[in-house]
């Protein structure tokens, strides 16, 4: 099917492996998903079993084994790029660059995350540090983008200027 058939079985076996994940019982959270993989390959969902390659990602990604949570997330989004799933080849490339900065390769991390940015389903966005504090209104940033492709702070240090790029944008 071209979508989920999401049973009661299929969601608790994905609740059940997000659980065991953030809680950091990774031997649970890999049996549950190995479950959920072998209820894919019975109700021959090949979209599921996509879904599920990504939470085998995630997983293996928590437990610091790269190399497979790689392979996991090549595996989700060779399927979700046959299916024109642009959104979720976008998150797991994103989960690919993570895995390029955690392991030091930070030019391919960047190259990684250029590439999400091409399977984005809107018009605009916005690519913020981890570390950024939004500590006002976003919008006005948004309007800039009616003008311009991108916009960037290129300084890492906060400055006030005397002119405004937009109204409510200092400069």
């Amino acid at each position: 099917p071209e979508h989920p058939r999401l049973t009661f079985k299929s969601i608790m076996l994905f609740a059940l492996s997000d659980l065991y994940l953030l809680n950091g019982n990774f031997d649970e959270a890999l049996r549950r998903c190995r479950e959920l993989l072998d209820h894919c390959h019975r109700e021959q969902d090949d979209h599921l079993r996509a879904l599920v390659a990504g939470i085998f990602g995630k997983i293996y990604l928590k437990m610091e084994r790269f190399p497979v949570a790689s392979r996991w997330f090549d595996k989700s989004i060779t399927f979700h790029k046959q299916r024109n799933n642009w959104s979720e080849v976008s998150k797991m490339t994103r989960y690919q660059a993570i895995i390029s900065a955690l392991t030091h390769a930070d030019s391919e991390a960047i190259n990684l995350y250029a590439r999400a940015i091409e399977y984005a389903e809107f018009e605009k966005g916005a690519f913020l540090d981890c570390d950024t504090e939004i500590r006002g209104d976003l919008d006005p940033m948004f309007r800039c983008l009616d003008r311009y492709d991108v916009i960037l702070k290129m300084d890492p240090k906060p400055t006030l200027k005397d002119y405004q790029i937009d109204k409510g944008i200092s400069g």
